[in-house]
């Protein structure tokens, strides 16, 4: 687990905003919600602006069982579209 951490996060550095979300959305598509999860991470701390990827990172959260988290990005969500 930490060297799959280490890799992500040197794969997070180098690759575009896009690119990782990109890499969420196949996962998705694969079933790997775990994967998509800390995909949607990385891609989000890149682009925090990025609303429709918030928004199915949350979903992602919600399938993975993690409401709580989950809650707090529909909640992100909502204050992007409210400013």
């Amino acid at each position: 687990m930490v060297r799959r951490c280490a890799i992500v996060f040197v794969l997070g550095s180098l690759l575009s905003a896009q690119t990782i979300l990109d890499d969420a959305y196949a996962a998705l598509r694969a079933g790997d919600l775990d994967t998509a999860a800390q995909r949607f991470t990385l891609g989000l701390e890149k682009s925090p602006g990025h609303r429709n990827a918030r928004k199915d990172y949350a979903y992602t959260l919600l399938k993975l069982g993690d409401t709580d988290a989950a809650r707090n990005e529909f909640g992100e969500v909502y204050r992007q579209d409210s400013r």
